[in-house]
């Protein structure tokens, strides 16, 4: 099948699955190139049904491509709806993902959550011998949010005991698993973010939702690197080893040092270096369409890793996989002997448990290095949020940061 999208075969990467970085194109065209090929990927895995032919994914591409052309929300005139035509949630949330600039992985996600919305549905119409229901937003009461709540958090038992209620979406459920507490109150979260899209776009006029008691997260005490840890893992000799685990270890304390997360790490190229300073617009907010860039002032440590950066590319780093990276980061705080116990909270059972740190490292926790540390010197979200894309006052912030008894004594001392 044939798409619009078009590239120079000499420009295609075949791993990354879009334009080479090396490629003389302009990055913002290659940037939205590979969003939209990664966006139509996603979106034609979502709609994939079994038995499907080459007419279906034509159609899919279409639909992708030209969604004016199939709408899903009943059209708007001078801003009203008509009042004899009703949205569902499953079109809610289909419309949020063609009318928003949103992540492949983010375009994923809302349309699993839509996948449920059908399955609960079609599982209240058929279990439940109520024909005539169907998940409107406009009634969308505190009551039928309970409904789907309770479904979503059983769904996985259900599937287990009525595997042939489940017969007509087999396709999404075959790899289906139960929810842990935090990923459950994600996909409540989720559908309450588009209900605030939908009533300011007015296609949504009922606001039970926000009344409807959302339980919050649970997460446990970050943990992060020591800086006697950090800089025990990059005086680490590892001159017998793999060149590959000398790479991932520069990468791993250069993050440490500059708190970026893992993508905008393998974004970097040397152009981002300015002078004293690292400078880059993470990807998170790109993909958002906030382009604000940050600067991280650069300090002696990471300028002797950038130092040591390979002068014939462009980039800062070599590539390799996120799998590889995240099982070197374990191998390397073992070998430096970093492997203190660290107490977690299991998403599941929301039951407490020890691990030595090196077995849960991964390559966010030099993010969290970078936070936790700055935090301890310097109590002000705001201005470390300014050196990682946190925005004022981000309640993501505090699942970086922990108040620990030297802080507060720290604190205390200034009154005394």
């Amino acid at each position: 099948v044939v798409t619009e999208l078009t590239i120079i075969p000499d420009l295609w990467d075949s791993k990354r699955q879009g334009y080479k970085n090396t490629s003389l194109v302009p990055k913002e065209q290659r940037e939205q190139f590979n969003r939209q090929l990664k966006a139509l990927v996603t979106f034609v895995e979502n709609d994939y049904q079994g038995e499907a032919d080459a007419k279906w994914l034509k159609s899919a591409v279409k639909r992708f491509l030209h969604p004016e052309t199939y709408p899903a929300v009943p059209e708007q005139r001078q801003g009203k709806r008509n009042s004899k035509q009703k949205v569902t949630v499953e079109e809610l949330v289909k419309a949020y993902i063609r009318e928003n600039n949103l992540s492949s992985k983010t375009i994923s996600t809302l349309q699993t959550i839509a996948n449920k919305v059908a399955r609960f549905v079609h599982w209240v119409q058929v279990v439940e011998d109520r024909p005539e229901f169907h998940f409107y937003a406009d009634d969308a009461t505190i009551e039928v949010l309970g409904e789907f709540r309770s479904y979503i958090h059983n769904e996985y038992s259900f599937y287990k005991e009525h595997p042939d209620v489940f017969l007509p979406f087999e396709h999404q459920v075959k790899h289906l698993q139960g929810l842990s507490p935090n990923a459950f109150n994600s996909t409540m979260v989720r559908v309450n973010g588009v209900f605030n899209w939908a009533v300011r776009k007015g296609l949504m006029s009922c606001l039970d939702y926000k009344s409807f008691d959302m339980e919050g997260h649970d997460f446990h005490v970050p943990y992060f690197l020591t800086i006697e840890e950090r800089d025990r893992l990059l005086e680490l000799d590892l001159s017998l080893f793999p060149v590959r685990l000398a790479e991932h270890r520069d990468m791993f304390v250069f993050q440490c040092l500059v708190g970026c997360r893992y993508g905008d790490l393998c974004r970097l190229r040397k152009e981002n270096v300015d002078g004293e300073f690292l400078q880059y617009i993470p990807s998170k907010t790109l993909n958002r369409g906030i382009g604000t860039a940050i600067r991280v002032p650069l300090v002696e440590k990471a300028k002797q890793i950038l130092a040591r950066v390979d002068a014939t590319t462009d980039t800062l780093f070599p590539l390799h996989d996120k799998r590889s990276y995240n099982y070197d980061i374990q191998v390397l705080l073992a070998l430096a002997g970093v492997d203190r116990k660290v107490t977690i909270l299991n998403p599941k059972t929301r039951q407490e448990e020890q691990h030595p740190i090196c077995k849960l490292a991964s390559s966010h926790i030099a993010r969290r290095t970078f936070i936790g540390n700055l935090y301890k010197r310097v109590q002000d979200p705001n201005l470390i949020g300014s050196m990682t894309g946190h925005c004022y006052n981000s309640k993501a912030f505090a699942r970086y940061r922990v108040i620990d008894d030297e802080i507060k004594n720290n604190i205390i001392k200034t009154i005394d």
